[in-house]
């Protein structure tokens, strides 16, 4: 069971399905029950809701565990990572001494497993990374959607009269797709830090002081790098908004 659950293989029998016909919504696999939209596994009560800053600091509390999950597995995945290109130093420079006793063979053979090992490590530590972080997105997106729920049941009449039900819809699918797509962008933060602080040291190890060059490059680039993120954000903001027109424009006309 310990196994399946590594390799995802109890996956396999859904695979061997979809191969031979079309896959149907009984043959679906048993979800976990962290996922279920009415029993979010995280407390509650300790996330706040009054303020954007507040409550994402409040939702990375609560969520500390599966967090930490994700954030673990993407540290482990970078630590086999890196440590292939300093194996395979180690297996080109034994090579050139030309030095083939049977203890030289022994620690070549060694080397080129613990090689092949960081790589199959890696590609499992990965997929356990991008498992947990749809995990963790989903859970916020239930989190989310539960929320809007319970607050628009308690709105009144005069209130829900003021906007078309398909523009709630909309609205309620763009925060809460925002919200959750934040969270999973602060796990993708930590990832560029643990590989960009490891790229430098891997460069300094090998380079020496001329990987300098490339560390006052990548400087240079963070400003141009800060300016397309703001624009692509701005795009994304105006694209949000002309969509929001068009729902709440389909809406008036399929009720009309």
């Amino acid at each position: 069971m310990l196994l399946k659950s590594i390799l995802f293989s109890h996956a396999e029998s859904l695979i061997r399905t979809g191969k031979n016909r079309l896959i149907q919504s009984e043959d679906r696999l048993q979800i976990s029950e962290d996922l279920n939209p009415q029993q979010i596994p995280w407390d509650e009560s300790k996330i706040v809701w009054t303020n954007k800053k507040s409550f994402l600091v409040s939702l990375l509390k609560a969520s500390r565990r599966n967090f930490s999950q994700a954030v673990g597995f993407q540290i482990l995945a970078s630590l086999f990572s890196f440590a292939t290109p300093f194996l395979v130093h180690a297996f080109i420079t034994k090579l050139q001494k030309g030095d083939f006793s049977q203890q030289s063979l022994t620690e070549l053979c060694l080397i080129a497993l613990g090689f092949g090992l960081c790589g199959v490590s890696n590609g499992i530590s990965l997929q356990h990374y991008f498992f947990q972080t749809l995990k963790y997105n989903q859970i916020v997106t239930n989190l989310i959607n539960k929320k809007i729920f319970s607050h628009a049941l308690k709105l009144s009449e005069s209130a829900k009269s003021q906007f078309q039900v398909g523009d709630i819809v909309n609205y309620m699918s763009s925060d809460s797709d925002a919200i959750s797509d934040a969270s999973v962008t602060t796990i993708d933060l930590t990832n560029a830090v643990i590989l960009s602080i490891g790229c430098i040291i891997t460069l300094f190890y090998f380079v020496g002081w001329s990987a300098l060059v490339a560390l006052l490059i990548m400087l240079l680039l963070i400003p141009m790098t800060n300016h397309l993120s703001k624009s692509f954000m701005h795009l994304e903001d105006e694209m949000m908004s002309f969509r929001d027109q068009r729902m709440t424009l389909m809406t008036q006309l399929l009720n009309a």
